[in-house]
């Protein structure tokens, strides 16, 4: 008898479907393990419960008085390192006033303050100018600020014995949950005027430190402290604020989400801040004295700190959703291209002092402000800069260009250039439904092609000092107010022609596109558009190729318009009726990915022109799309069956010959 071996048994068939299973849970258990250690984070740090045997406790005072504490059954202990003072276990609630936990100018004893949950309080936590504590485990959320380090004076006037005791040092604030206060997660301060008075060798580890107005914050003179793997998420401005001059401080392992670092460069070189911190996932990034970098030197990054450094390019990344995106200091011949930098407590992009920096291209969305800060000989081109809640750019500096980028719905000022600025060039920019389109002070430009509509107070606002700038070619519609013009000698057209008006009363009679009378901008003083421009017709298209009914395949067609208008400012098609809008500015190729997905058939080919007055003009085509059968697919059908025939047909027919 022959045995005709099968392909598959039936066995061995649910063996490999059990290692294929069993392959596919591998790269599933981690990425889920992963999940849930993030998921658990979140939620300890919010939904700890105070351990059971906790008691409700009023405020705690004390002054350098810990054995009063022990006699009142407040803490226990004896001070000393092997038998710290012990205040534990404690719920406190502050009724909106005052310190739960206050420990003042203890400095010669060892204490430990675990496991206490203090909340509605304006500190829930000081130690102030005390040394050798350590807060372990506790709860210090829903205050004004949770933990408080202060080697601070009250005193205004300090004499020096005082500034002598005003420090704060040997710290520990470790594992502790600091949530939903309104100011401060975690706050220090050293003494006034720096050394003796000191915040120093400090130690804050592993804590929770989420949804504060700022997670971490350094004020002045917290010096050699450890600031080591934190996780803060969503705080409202910053998660980790160094804000005046501290130096030798250690930043490692911090993990922050939703919001980032932040330091004025000059104390930012004083401090180590390495890459082991993380904003979103992402490293955070220092280079100081760098030439050359790109991408290589920027892999998986979070944020970017750039000082004095040059010719180098930053592109092609996601810096969304922190604190500050960039930061550049001193830097020179940077591009900045094609990065998505929005979603930012603070600043798409911060600049200092910086020149010939190149600013291309980026979506720069929902931050506090744009683009801010200080840079000479440098361009603003192609940007988004849309819904920023205070400006979209603010900038100061010299011989700057600022052209084709779309500034619209900032909560503020769309463009805003101030301090003494001369020679910048405002050209052919989208200014639109902002509060103010763009705002002039000390400012000397040239102003033309932009469209600048729709801004609730004023259209272009040219402040004290905005003097000798040329404006025209500009188009200015549906603006609360179109100008405000508080400068001299400003010159509202060349010797050619003016501004697009769209309450121009007068006529064009000749129909050269010019007024014959002057456009009255304001009255006291008369202000005057001596060249007003006129364009009532809406712009018209021709549609070369595609022709009627041509029939297209699997490739989406190209196409050919020809447009009538002396304005234009956006041009798009569609083809669904504008579900979906694709912008081109010069002849070119239906997108592919639009194209695939539509059915055999009739398809109706739209275009669309707007002149920068807002008419738009329409024309259309119907086209045929007919699909091709892939490529090789009859071939692999026939090969199927081939092999089908060849391991189950005929195998069969010879064991039933042999029968």
């Amino acid at each position: 008898m022959i045995h005709q071996n099968r392909l598959f048994k039936p066995k061995t068939g649910f063996i490999i479907v059990c290692l294929i299973l069993f392959l596919i849970s591998l790269s599933i258990v981690p990425s889920f393990n992963k999940i849930n250690k993030i998921d658990s984070l979140n939620n300890e740090s919010l939904y700890k419960v105070t351990p059971r045997g906790s008691q409700i406790s009023g405020k705690i005072l004390i002054a350098d008085n810990w054995s009063d504490a022990v006699d009142a059954g407040i803490c226990t202990g004896s001070g000393t390192f092997a038998d710290p003072y012990v205040i534990q276990d404690l719920i406190i609630d502050g009724d909106g006033t005052g310190s739960g936990i206050s420990i003042g100018n203890s400095k010669n004893v060892v204490f430990r303050i675990e496991n206490c949950t203090v909340f509605n309080c304006t500190y829930g936590i000081r130690l102030t100018r005390s040394c050798n504590g350590t807060l372990l485990n506790n709860n210090c959320s829903n205050n004004e600020n949770g933990i408080y380090l202060d080697g601070w004076t009250d005193n205004t006037h300090p004499t020096q014995e005082e500034i002598e005791q005003c420090y704060c040092m040997n710290n520990t604030v470790s594992n502790n949950i600091v949530n939903n206060n309104e100011d401060y997660g975690i706050y220090c301060r050293g003494g006034p005027g720096g050394p003796p008075g000191e915040l120093d060798n400090n130690t804050i580890k592993g804590n929770f430190i989420n949804y504060n107005r700022y997670g971490i914050y350094f004020l002045a003179f917290c010096n050699n402290n450890t600031i080591l793997d934190n996780i803060l998420i969503n705080n409202e401005e910053l998660g980790i604020y160094l804000y005046g001059p501290c130096y030798n401080n250690k930043f490692n392992g911090n993990m922050m989400e939703g919001c980032g670092f932040y330091s004025h460069y000059s104390y930012f070189l004083s401090n180590t801040i390495d890459t082991t911190n993380l904003v979103n996932g992402g490293h955070l990034y220092f280079y100081l004295n760098s030439t050359g970098l790109d991408n290589d030197d920027l892999s998986n990054a979070g944020q970017i700190y750039l000082i004095n450094c040059n010719n180098s390019i930053i592109s092609n990344l996601d810096l969304s959703d922190g604190s500050v995106s960039i930061s550049l200091t001193n830097c020179s011949f940077i591009e900045i291209s094609h990065n998505n930098l929005s979603s930012n407590n603070w600043w798409g992009i911060e600049l200092s002092n910086c020149d010939k920096i190149s600013i291309i291209g980026n979506i720069i969305n929902e931050n506090h402000d744009g683009i801010e800060g200080g840079l000479t000989n440098s361009i603003i081109v192609e940007n988004d800069v849309n819904e920023n809640y205070m400006d979209g750019i603010a900038i100061g500096g010299h011989n700057n260009l600022i052209i084709r980028n779309n500034i619209k719905n900032n909560g503020y000022r769309g463009l805003d250039i101030r301090f003494f600025c001369e020679n910048n060039t405002i050209l052919d920019n989208n200014i639109e439904n902002n509060v103010f389109g763009a705002f002039l002070v000390n400012s000397f430009s040239n102003i033309s092609k932009n469209v600048i509509s729709g801004n609730i107070d004023t259209g272009l606002y040219l402040g004290g000092g905005s003097n000798n700038n040329t404006i025209f070619l500009n188009f200015f519609r549906n603006n609360g107010v179109h100008i405000g013009d508080n400068g001299l000698n400003n010159r509202w057209n060349n010797s050619e022609i003016g501004n697009y008006w769209d309450n121009y009363t007068g006529i064009d009679a000749n129909g050269d596109g010019i007024g014959d009378t002057p456009h009255n901008i304001c009255s006291s003083p008369l202000v005057q558009d001596f060249l007003p421009i006129v364009d009532n017709e809406v712009p018209e298209i021709t549609i070369l190729s595609p022709s009627n009914e041509s029939v297209f395949k699997n490739i989406a067609p190209s196409f050919i318009i020809s447009v009538k208008e002396k304005h234009t400012d956006e041009m798009w098609y569609t083809l669904d009726g504008g579900l979906h809008n694709y912008i081109f500015t010069n002849n070119g190729t239906i997108n592919q990915a639009a194209w695939n997905p539509l059915p055999s058939g009739l398809v109706k080919l739209e275009f669309y022109v707007m002149d920068k007055t807002g008419k738009i003009g329409f024309a259309e085509v119907i086209i045929i799309k007919k699909e091709q059968a892939i490529p090789g697919y009859n071939l692999i059908l026939f090969l199927i069956c081939v092999v089908f025939f060849g391991i189950v047909i005929v195998p069969n027919k010879v064991k039933n010959k042999k029968r």
